[in-house]
């Protein structure tokens, strides 16, 4: 299921060839009143003709386990907080990513230590639907989530190289991510990942099946072309989401907007920046 892209703007990356890097932060489309949907885009351009080793590199990045519907190996260990959130959610909207009507089917269950099994049985049950018809559904929100893939073309980020299987999920993998360490809670996901590459480019598009806090969607964009002629390499890094505190109407929200948008800006620098450190050899 494809989902309303809003209007976006053009992003215009000026890549010096001194190595530099250049950063670009901001929310580019709006959902109702608010502006919720964010995009980070890094960029940079090395001296280089190993092109071989940078797009093997990105394509090889290892940002999680490979699963599938009903393993959740690599969410553990829970902590006891982390799994209070699911077993004390009785209403809407949860301290989990839920729907109204998964919360209430949630709130039935009177051994709270069972609901913790129900909670990974909504998470499967959302998995496979999306392995059947890539299928995202939204949580507490009336739209559904934007689909970052097409969103990240909307804005220009875009490849001479096909996307492979669009009409198919490419491979699964979950993972716990600690964006902001005492800022913001150990976020669990499950990704959608595809890759493609030829003797000169290779990108990976990634988005998000499911996650547990924070981001009604997620997804990430990279690419590494290569250019023979001039002997260098342009690496272009990309994240997107879509933050549920930026939609939210109640006082606590409201108030904590300018300080969700900052960390916002300090994770994704961080990322995209780790994520080039990733690929360049540098960790």
């Amino acid at each position: 299921m494809l989902s309303f892209i809003w209007a976006a703007t053009l992003i215009n990356l000026v890549i010096p060839p001194d190595g530099t890097p250049v950063r670009t932060f901001d929310s580019h489309g709006k959902v109702g009143d608010d502006e919720a949907l964010i995009i980070a885009v890094r960029g940079q351009e090395i001296k280089s003709t190993d092109c071989n080793r940078w797009i093997t590199a990105l394509i090889n990045r290892e940002i999680g386990k490979r699963t599938s519907p009903g393993d959740f190996t690599a969410w553990a260990p829970w902590t006891n907080s982390e799994k209070d959130a699911i077993l004390d959610c009785d209403d809407m909207p949860c301290k989990v990513k839920l729907k109204k009507n998964e919360i209430v089917e949630l709130e039935k269950i009177q051994e709270k230590e069972k609901r913790f099994e129900k909670y990974l049985s909504f998470v499967s049950d959302r998995t496979a639907r999306y392995l059947k018809d890539l299928d995202r559904p939204g949580y507490e929100f009336p739209t559904a989530p934007v689909d970052p893939w097409a969103y990240f073309e909307s804005v220009g980020l875009h490849s001479e190289l096909a996307q492979p299987q669009k009409s198919k999920p490419g491979v699964l993998l979950e993972r716990i991510v600690d964006l902001a360490p005492n800022q913001l809670q150990m976020t669990r996901q499950i990704l959608d990942w595809v890759t493609a590459r030829n003797a000169t480019e290779g990108v990976v598009w990634i988005r998000d099946v499911y996650t547990d806090h924070y981001f009604d969607t997620w997804g990430e964009w990279g690419q590494v072309r290569c250019d023979s002629a001039k002997g260098t390499i342009r690496v272009t890094l990309a994240m997107f989401f879509e933050l549920d505190m930026l939609k939210k109407k109640d006082f606590f929200s409201m108030i904590s907007r300018g300080r969700m948008r900052s960390i916002s800006e300090t994770i994704s620098t961080q990322y995209l920046d780790h994520w080039y450190d990733d690929i360049s050899g540098k960790k």
